[in-house]
């Protein structure tokens, strides 16, 4: 049991994003403008269905998602009817969105103090882009439950590992393709699952589960076809090289915080794994792949990009500062592999996973990246960051709330 004094963290955290709610702010920016777009897209669907099929997302609206969440909701005649009323109830759901993250991580970190799972969880609640989606309404929370609930049966069956097709296995694929379905881009978590599969299934099970996912993917597929700027985005925003230096920064400011933790908690460990022959290796590395990379290096405008990138242009009118940060958010990532190829894979998944050309926005990780860093990379070092200054990452995410939220009310600083 859970003491009730861990309770009152996400308890006050839940009440100031309930004053939030009432007065309906946007830290991440941008929520209530897309709630204008998708709830005209809701009514639509809900007086003509054939309108999934006969409007082109991207084209005919400013909707660049698979429809599952607009569609579920379209269903709905009592929210149609009442919009405040929808928004009163997503936001109730959405508020027990890290109580499932809570019930991953204590699958995952079974010898660490309850205490800190429920820190940790409660993280989600300081995120803007969480808040903003669960004010407005947006998909990006109803695809977070579906990811969760897929890591959920996962980490059940990663506990048990057996080597037959099992309820766990059936119920993590479909969760993910419900959240694929909902933000596509987490399709590109499917082959790190797979690659866990097919150590452990032998070839009928795994041949059973590929055709499963590919009938899964069927609808995907049809309309796809008929929203093709859903994957192929015709725009020059930035290129596939280029992206991989901003989602780069965009990670370093999320693992800030916990590797702080891991430095004031933990030194021994630290000087075991990150001074060492393969440290200055990936450092080198990281060094070397920003520089050639950086050579051509494009984003146009300041949306999106990420925090570093903006402040670099900013303040420097430059951005050597963001290419610092991309080199210090690959050598991070190289750090946490750990000599795993799963941990090797989610690197690269990350670190190609938005690369259409379109622009890359701070939000899309959020809190994304805090639940695949902690429930799907190797435990060995990630176990290291919840240590009792985890409230450190409570300070550093709450000071970069705060700044979004002024920033998002009063455009202070004019990008």
């Amino acid at each position: 049991m859970i003491k009730k004094s861990y309770i009152l963290v996400p308890f006050f955290l839940i009440v100031g994003l309930s004053i939030g709610f009432f007065f309906k702010i946007d830290p991440a920016g941008g929520s209530y403008k897309d709630f204008i777009s998708v709830w005209k897209y809701i009514i639509e669907l809900n007086s003509d269905f054939s309108v999934l099929y006969n409007k082109k997302l991207g084209v005919d609206n400013t909707l660049l998602h698979y429809p599952l969440h607009y569609l579920l909701v379209s269903r709905f005649d009592i929210f149609i009817q009442n919009k405040e009323f929808f928004l009163k109830t997503f936001f109730i759901i959405s508020i027990f969105l890290p109580f499932i993250f809570y019930k991953c991580l204590a699958i995952k970190f079974q010898n660490v103090e309850k205490k800190y799972l429920v820190f940790l969880a409660s993280l989600i609640y300081l995120f803007p882009a969480y808040q903003s989606a669960a004010i407005w309404g947006n998909s990006h929370i109803t695809a977070l439950y579906f990811l969760l609930f897929s890591i959920f049966f996962y980490l059940k069956w990663e506990k048990e590992k057996k080597n037959s097709l099992n309820i766990n296995i059936i119920l993590q694929v479909t969760f993910l393709a419900l959240a694929a379905y909902t933000r596509q881009y987490y399709v590109i978590l499917f082959p790190f699952f797979f690659l866990r599969y097919i150590r452990y299934l032998n070839i009928k099970n795994f041949i059973y589960l590929s055709l499963f996912t590919i009938l899964l993917s069927i609808p995907g597929i049809i309309f796809l076809k008929l929203n093709p700027m859903l994957l192929w985005f015709d725009s020059n925003t930035t290129n596939f090289l280029s992206s991989i230096l901003v989602v780069s920064s965009i990670l370093c400011f999320n693992l800030v915080p916990f590797l702080l933790i891991l430095l004031l908690t933990n030194i021994q460990f630290v000087r075991k794994k990150f001074f060492n022959n393969l440290t200055i290796f990936n450092l080198f590395l990281s060094i070397i792949i920003v520089v050639i990379l950086s050579q051509n290096f494009i984003y146009i405008d300041n949306t999106g990009g990420g925090i570093f990138l903006k402040l670099s242009r900013y303040i420097f009118k430059n951005e050597i500062f963001f290419f610092l940060s991309s080199a210090l958010g690959i050598f991070f990532l190289l750090s946490i592999i750990n000599n795993k190829i799963e941990n090797l894979l989610l690197v690269f998944i990350l670190l190609l996973s938005f690369s259409s050309g379109f622009y890359i926005f701070h939000k899309y990780f959020e809190p994304m990246f805090l639940i695949i860093l902690f429930c799907l990379f190797d435990k060995e070092i990630t176990e290291n960051f919840l240590k009792n200054k985890i409230f450190l990452a409570y300070i550093y995410f709450a000071t970069y709330l705060c700044a979004a939220i002024i920033q998002s009310q009063y455009n202070i600083i004019k990008f």
